[in-house]
């Protein structure tokens, strides 16, 4: 049978947003914003939280809600959040098939929809080994340049490419709202980013990604502007 493992990578210390996880948007601390979405959508057969300080989650292991504590090596700014799923799947006393359907959720995207997580599940469902969240680039890659050591600007374009508009160049962006995988591959390719992936298009809001202090502005904002509740 094959089953829904929601996994979702809490951890405290972060270099932009101080403690961003756990920063309170609205009434609720960020990280919880993903959880309840989770749990609303009711597909899942397991919901991981991983946290070097689950305490600060307040939830209590139960029979779909687990708790992990996230190693120290694993806290560090250049580990990537899949580094965190493998070691979930590969180094705790969990009972994972190879069927199963593996979702990772960052807290960082806190306006996924319950639809937009049911439709992931369902494509995998379908036959497709792997899932990710896109949305519409607001920028085409033609508007960005490395930046040399001289402060001379390179262009990474062809040059009949630079004067084109970003709304005639079809082009996405990895929204970080959703990455879901079958284990098989998922281990296979050790990545979510695999041969002939799925890119499921979402909304703005569910694009919008906190990682500056600007971004979670803009996600008060947002907030405010439609009067979403928690």
């Amino acid at each position: 049978m094959t089953r829904n493992i929601g996994i979702v990578p809490i951890k405290s210390y972060s270099k932009r947003i101080p403690n961003k996880n756990f920063k309170d948007l609205n009434g609720k601390p960020l990280w919880r914003w993903t959880f309840d979405v989770l749990v609303k959508s009711n597909i899942f057969d397991y919901i991981f939280l991983s946290s070097d300080k689950p305490d600060l989650l307040k939830l209590n292991n139960s029979k779909n809600i687990k708790l992990i504590k996230r190693k120290e090596e694993l806290c560090k700014s250049n580990i990537h959040a899949s580094e965190v799923i493998f070691d979930i799947l590969q180094n705790h006393d969990y009972k994972f098939s190879s069927s199963d359907n593996i979702m990772m959720f960052l807290p960082t995207s806190p306006f996924r929809s319950t639809e937009s997580i049911k439709k992931a599940s369902r494509i995998l469902k379908e036959g497709f080994s792997s899932v990710i969240g896109i949305s519409k680039a607001s920028k085409g890659s033609n508007s960005y340049r490395i930046l040399n050591k001289d402060n001379i600007l390179v262009h990474t374009c062809k040059e009949k490419d630079l004067h084109r508009q970003s709304t005639d160049i079809n082009e996405f962006i990895v929204s970080g709202s959703i990455f879901a995988s079958k284990l098989n591959t998922l281990l296979k390719y050790r990545t979510f980013h695999q041969p002939d992936t799925y890119g499921l298009l979402v909304n703005e809001s569910e694009s919008i990604d906190i990682n500056t202090e600007l971004d979670f502005l803009t996600a008060q904002a947002y907030l405010n502007k439609f009067n979403v509740k928690h």
